[in-house]
């Protein structure tokens, strides 16, 4: 797992996502590396503990973690726990949520959350796994207007995750759809026809209503459906 999220690492920034990482290597926390840190979490006795202190961790290195958080979304499972990549999956969407929320004045650049939308929405159309492309789904949601026009080309797999709406994935691709906020002449008659649909499914209604709400005056059109 360490090894794959050094790779994973190492490839975000060959291709420069993040202009201020630390030069030369990965970014450190108490002497350790964040891909270090990761794999301890994942050899502990306590995991829960552990993986909230990594993203702690994450959250107070910022800017710099965005590449090993990448790497975290990216992991796969190994041949011998299939809970790895799910674990990780879960750390990485907890830390894009923190670095997406931080105080007024401390806030991740909005040219650094573009870029970071960009691989996002490339390890989202990777498929590799459901637990990836759920965390993917949510992080394109707390990266807010950030994704658009990144996530256009992820709309037919949104779309069709979207429509899952038994499962979780269908509620976070049904917010992350919200956010391409360019594409609502699309989207807007997609969620007024699933509100349609949902009229007893209070949980569905809810990711819609939440949606339709983020898309703001783009989202006249659903007013009569809800009535």
């Amino acid at each position: 797992m360490l090894c794959l999220i050094r790779a994973a690492f190492h490839e975000c920034c060959s291709g420069q996502m993040n202009s201020n990482a630390t030069a030369g290597g990965e970014p450190k926390y108490g002497g350790k590396t964040l891909s270090e840190w990761a794999e301890r979490g994942l050899k502990s006795d306590s995991p829960t503990a552990d993986h909230q202190q990594v993203v702690n961790i994450i959250y107070m290195v910022g800017t710099n973690a965005i590449p090993t958080v990448l790497g975290l979304l990216a992991a796969k499972d190994s041949p011998t726990n299939h809970l790895d990549a799910e674990f990780w999956n879960q750390a990485a969407q907890q830390a894009f949520g923190m670095l997406c929320s931080v105080p007024a004045g401390h806030q991740v650049p909005e040219s650094n959350l573009t870029n970071a939308a960009e691989k996002v929405v490339d390890i989202y159309k990777q498929n590799i796994s459901e637990s990836s492309r759920r965390a993917a789904c949510a992080i394109l949601y707390f990266l807010d207007g950030a994704i658009d026009p990144a996530a256009k080309s992820a709309m037919p797999q949104l779309f069709l995750d979207a429509t899952n709406t038994m499962t979780p994935i269908g509620h976070d691709a049904i917010l992350a759809l919200a956010n391409i906020r360019s594409e609502a002449a699309v989207t807007v008659p997609f969620f007024t026809n699933a509100l349609h649909n949902a009229v007893s499914d209070p949980v569905v209604q809810m990711a819609v209503l939440e949606a339709l709400g983020n898309l703001g005056t783009n989202a006249r059109a659903a007013i009569p459906a809800l009535h």
